[in-house]
C-alpha cells in the first residue's frame, strides 16, 4: 500500500467509525480535536488564527472534539479569545469579525449531528460566560437538548462510559465539558470531574515536550474505582503558526503520544488537540496518528 493511500484511509477511519469502534466506549477511542476551533479564517477574520477551516469543514474533515472559548459580549455569549471575562476591544484579535455567537456555532454542530446520525462530538469549553446567558444560548438552539449526553444520568462515574453504539441508539451524541463548575442542570459538565489534561503549551519554540498535568489537584495518571477519566492531550504552541504546525503535528506528535504522554497518563489520549489540524498535508498527520490509536 502506498504512503498516499495509507494517509487517505487513515483520514476516512476518523470520519466513518468502523463497526468495531461502535462497540467501544468513549474512553477506548481517540478523537481528532481542534484547539480554539472558532479562531479560524474559515468562519471569521481572526489574527493570528489557530485553524484554517470553518467549524463545519472541521467536522466534515473528521474533527470530533472542538475547543471553544466562551466570553460575554453585552448580554450574549460569544466565541472570543481573551484573558478576561468580556470579549476584548480589538476586532480579529479578541473577537471574530463578524462576531461569532456561541448559539450560532451550536447550530452548526447540531446540524452536522442531525445529518450524520452515527457521529459523536465533544465540546471542550473554556468558559467565562454568565450562567444565565449560557442557559439562554443553549435554550435558543432547536434540537440541542435532544442530543445532549449527560454523564450523570448515565452514571458513568459508577458504571463507566457507554458504548458508542448505545449513545447513537439513544441519540445522545453531544458531550459538553466546561472549565466552569455548576452548569450540570444545563447539560454542561465540569471537565475536571471527567477528564485529565496535560499542560497546554509546547512553548514558543515547540520544544516543551514533557507531559505534566494542567491541574495540580488532578494528576494525569489519576485512578478511580470503576471509572476511567478521558485524557485530553494538548499539543500546540503559545502562538499559533501554520508553518510551525507542519512540524509539530507530524512525527513529533506521534512520538510524543507514544513515548511521553501515554506513559505519563497510563492511558492513551482520548482527545488529541492541535492547531491547524490539516497540517502537515502529507506523511504523518494528526488524522493518521488518531487512526493508529484507534486500531
Amino acid at each position: 500500500m502506498s504512503a498516499a493511500l495509507r494517509v487517505i484511509l487513515a483520514a476516512v477511519l476518523t470520519v466513518l467509525p468502523a463497526p468495531v469502534q461502535a462497540e467501544r466506549t468513549l474512553a477506548d477511542l481517540t478523537y481528532l480535536t481542534s484547539h480554539n476551533a472558532h479562531v479560524s479564517t474559515g468562519d471569521a477574520k481572526w489574527w493570528p488564527p489557530n485553524q484554517g477551516q470553518s467549524l463545519r469543514k472541521q467536522l466534515t474533515d473528521g474533527v470530533r472534539g472542538l475547543m471553544l472559548d466562551l466570553h460575554m459580549y453585552g448580554n450574549e455569549v460569544h466565541l472570543c479569545h481573551n484573558e478576561g471575562r468580556e470579549c476584548g476591544p480589538v476586532p480579529g484579535l479578541h473577537y471574530g469579525t463578524p462576531r461569532q455567537t456561541f448559539a450560532g456555532s451550536l447550530r452548526t454542530v447540531v446540524d452536522f449531528l442531525n445529518e450524520n446520525r452515527g457521529e459523536v462530538v465533544t465540546l471542550l469549553l473554556e468558559d467565562y460566560a454568565d450562567a444565565s446567558a449560557l442557559a439562554s444560548a443553549l435554550n435558543s438552539v432547536p434540537g440541542l437538548n435532544d442530543l445532549i449526553f449527560r454523564p450523570d444520568a448515565w452514571k458513568v462515574r459508577e458504571q463507566g462510559w457507554p458504548k458508542l453504539s448505545d449513545m447513537v441508539a439513544r441519540n445522545k451524541r453531544l458531550l459538553m465539558l466546561s472549565s466552569a463548575p455548576g452548569r450540570e442542570s444545563m447539560g454542561v459538565f465540569h471537565g475536571k470531574d471527567y477528564t485529565v489534561e496535560n499542560y497546554w503549551s509546547l512553548g514558543p519554540l515547540g520544544d516543551k515536550l514533557e507531559c505534566v498535568s494542567r491541574w495540580s489537584d488532578v494528576p494525569l495518571n489519576k485512578q478511580e474505582p470503576n471509572f476511567k477519566r478521558l485524557f485530553v492531550m494538548n499539543h500546540f504552541r503559545d502562538v499559533p503558526m501554520d508553518f510551525a504546525a507542519r512540524s509539530d503535528n507530524g512525527d513529533k506528535l506521534a512520538k510524543r503520544v507514544r513515548d511521553t504522554c501515554t506513559p505519563a497518563a497510563g492511558r492513551k489520549p482520548n482527545f488529541v488537540s492541535v492547531d491547524f489540524y490539516e497540517q502537515p498535508t502529507s506523511g504523518t498527520r494528526p488524522a493518521s496518528v488518531v487512526a493508529d490509536l484507534n486500531r
